[in-house]
């Protein structure tokens, strides 16, 4: 099932089973996290749906900057840009912080339009 939000970003719903995993291998690991800051970062949140089932919808989250400004800790903050589906403690426009291995997929874009996530499969393959 999807959902569409007010900017036209399709929210994914999937069982517990079969969702994406967090970036348990590190992809983003190797990108300074100043990179995130201004773009989108897709992140799953826990919500249970009309029945009541545990769920993970997925949502955009526009990264505004650092948890802590002073240390450039490794927690971002940002701003849910997705009207939630399931429900759920979270809505459109709160202001969340999060790790980089909870990010699912993200919106920075290199000189070739690569994702920093595409960029980070490319050099896994090399090196295997």
């Amino acid at each position: 099932m999807t959902v569409e939000n007010r900017k036209a970003v399709t929210a994914a719903l999937v069982c517990l089973e079969h969702r994406p995993r967090p970036d348990l291998f590190g992809v983003y690991a190797g990108v300074p996290l100043e990179k995130f800051v201004g773009t989108s970062v897709l992140l799953g949140f826990e919500g249970k749906d009309a029945q009541g089932i545990d769920r993970i919808e997925y949502m955009w989250v526009h990264v505004t900057g650092f948890a802590d400004e002073r240390a450039h800790g490794d927690e971002l903050v940002g701003v849910v840009d997705n009207v939630p589906f399931l429900d759920m403690e979270y809505e459109c426009g709160d202001v969340i912080s999060f790790r980089r291995e909870e990010i699912q997929e993200d919106r920075i874009l290199d000189c070739c339009g690569h994702t920093a996530r595409e960029e980070g499969d490319r050099n896994r393959e090399v090196k295997n």
